[in-house]
């Protein structure tokens, strides 16, 4: 490996582990240890990856600012999302977290000041010779108050079920889970219509409902077999989420 601080791990359905570190990724094969190095000299903080492509975030360094995301596709070619799809600032590119759904993106950028949030790229469309396209969306606390927060931790996908709103039972796409330092957050995107049609709901300590022990998310895995989400805090241990139902 070129660096010794790992960030992110992914396993790949071949069994090879991919690697982020503070010096570039490694993608390395468990059974002959043959390692192959990618972005070398950047920050990589985020994996995620589906049957299309490979996604990469990266983050601040000591001497530069995060580079947005890289994808790489199935031939191996590299392409940059230089971040200018959701973002005029430079320093609202460091990227902490990446979720990928079937035809949708979603990434937890570092806070910067009122910055940071959530992107999300709806309707991907992958191609061979140019990084995929999609219609980018930026979700900040300012924006959008139902937010727990902007400092994101980590994203997952949950499954699709039908959630309530004001106007009745509507079919989503697969609900999106939001770790933040401030609370958990839920993001509902719809099956169809425009991009901002969805619904953000905060979970938090001391809120009736569904109430966490500790407001400072630092993880989140997600169990599909089950309809199970995991909840990592600081401060408040380990909590699950099923069926609507906490348990420590």
């Amino acid at each position: 490996l070129k660096g010794d601080y790992i960030y992110d791990l992914t396993v790949l359905k071949n069994g090879n582990l991919l690697v982020g570190t503070d010096a570039g990724s490694a993608e390395i094969n468990l059974k002959t240890r043959e390692t192959v190095n990618n972005f070398t000299g950047q920050y990589i903080t985020a994996i995620a990856v589906n049957s299309s492509a490979q996604w990469y975030g990266t983050g601040a360094g000591y001497l530069s600012d995060g580079q947005g995301i890289w994808v790489m596709n199935e031939s191996g070619e590299k392409y940059r999302i230089d971040g200018s799809q959701w973002s005029r600032t430079k320093s609202n590119k460091d990227v902490t977290t990446l979720a990928l759904d079937v035809v949708d993106a979603y990434i937890g950028l570092k806070p910067n000041g009122s910055l940071g949030g959530m992107v999300r790229a709806m309707n991907l469309v992958y191609s061979d010779t140019k990084a995929p396209t999609a219609t980018w969306k930026s979700f900040l606390v300012k924006n959008y108050p139902e937010m727990p927060g902007n400092d994101i931790r980590k994203i997952v996908v949950g499954k699709s079920k039908p959630y309530k709103r004001l106007d009745g039972e509507i079919g989503y796409r697969n609900p999106v889970w939001v770790a933040t330092a401030t609370g958990l957050g839920r993001f509902s995107p719809m099956i169809s219509s425009t991009l901002n049609d969805g619904v953000w709901e905060s979970f938090k300590k001391g809120v009736a409902g569904v109430e966490l022990p500790s407001n400072d998310i630092t993880d989140l895995a997600y169990d599909k077999a089950t309809d199970t989400l995991w909840i990592g805090t600081n401060g408040g241990g380990l909590t699950r989420l099923r069926a609507g139902l906490l348990n420590k």
